[in-house]
């Protein structure tokens, strides 16, 4: 059956060692740090097709790391592949790193240290496999970890189509079509570790390590300084690139790679604030207008009708069921 596993309704305090045994229990021992800036929020929609585990993850900005005392720890070998939906993805393993935007996917083996970058609010389907069904099938082996899918190789698009399926199907297939369906899921995802052995379908695109590490280095930067002027209803793109030292063009092409907006970053950073503020015991005696303004929206209509689009409820509803 699906499982869904979420923190937002955590205490706070409590969310970072609730969303690490979420992973935890989800994929393999993993170690989560969540960007200290960005309220933690985080949801797993999880369950097997046949012997094919798969996940939706979407959570906020961190960094996850597969340890060498975890990987040397592993009594299973597993393959795990995900699929970028939305935000970005670094991932690194051994000497090799993987940029991930919207459609691209990506290998990483659990037996082996590896990490994963997110330093915006993401969402990933997540196959994860034992080695021996992939294994079988590729004709080059396990060789092409933490190598971009890139979102334009058929593959790719097909894995992409698919994986939502995959997890619609989980629950509701007879087992012995879930059993046919993921062996036909490894052929595919087979086929498309081998097409990383094919010169013709190289990705041209990918972006070099030290680039991904720059832009990401870029984001975090320019979120760090969102975090700290959110109470200024002035705070605007033009105003972050000129604190960050780039072009207003540079600094919104580089959120555009993670799969959102400059602008768009600036009001859920503002939104996650509110809510926040919301939700603690120390504002109760606050207007929902003064927490408004404390999070830089100067109309109180426009945060409403934001609040309600971002979290499905407006703000004094959702206060009433903390409160």
């Amino acid at each position: 059956m699906l499982t869904t596993l979420s923190i937002n309704d955590v205490p706070a305090a409590q969310r970072a060692m609730a969303w690490r045994d979420a992973v935890c229990d989800t994929f393999v021992r993993l170690e989560c740090t969540p960007e200290r800036h960005a309220p933690l929020h985080g949801s797993i929609q999880t369950g097997m097709l046949g012997q094919l585990h798969v996940a939706r993850v979407q959570s906020s900005p961190q960094f996850v790391e597969r340890t060498v005392a975890r990987a040397q720890q592993a009594e299973e070998a597993f393959v795990l592949l995900s699929v970028q939906l939305r935000g970005r993805t670094v991932v690194q393993q051994g000497s090799s790193q993987a940029v991930l935007t919207p459609g691209c996917i990506a290998f990483y083996d659990t037996t082996r240290p590896y990490t994963l970058t997110l330093p915006s609010d993401f969402d990933q389907l997540v196959l994860h496999l034992p080695h021996h069904m992939l294994q079988s099938k590729t004709l080059g082996g396990l060789d092409h970890m933490a190598e971009r899918l890139h979102a334009s190789n058929p593959f790719a698009q097909a894995i992409l189509a698919l994986a939502p399926q995959l997890l619609r199907m989980v629950g509701a297939a007879r087992p012995a079509v879930a059993e046919r369906t993921c062996a036909a899921a490894v052929e595919l995802i087979a086929l498309a570790m081998d097409s990383l052995s094919d010169p013709s379908s190289a990705d041209s695109d990918a972006l070099a390590p030290t680039q991904g590490a720059a832009a990401d280095a870029l984001v975090w930067r320019t979120r760090e300084l969102i975090s700290r002027q959110l109470d200024d209803t002035e705070l605007s793109p033009a105003r972050l690139a000129s604190q960050v030292h780039v072009s207003l063009r540079r600094l919104q092409e580089v959120f555009q790679d993670q799969g959102t907006t400059l602008s768009d970053s600036i009001w859920d950073m503002r939104l996650d604030y509110a809510r926040s503020l919301l939700a603690s015991a120390q504002s109760v005696r606050e207007s929902i207008s003064t927490i408004a303004y404390r999070a830089g929206f100067g109309d109180l209509a426009h945060f409403s009708r934001r609040f309600r689009q971002r979290y499905g409820v407006s703000p004094s509803e959702f206060r009433a069921t903390l409160h």
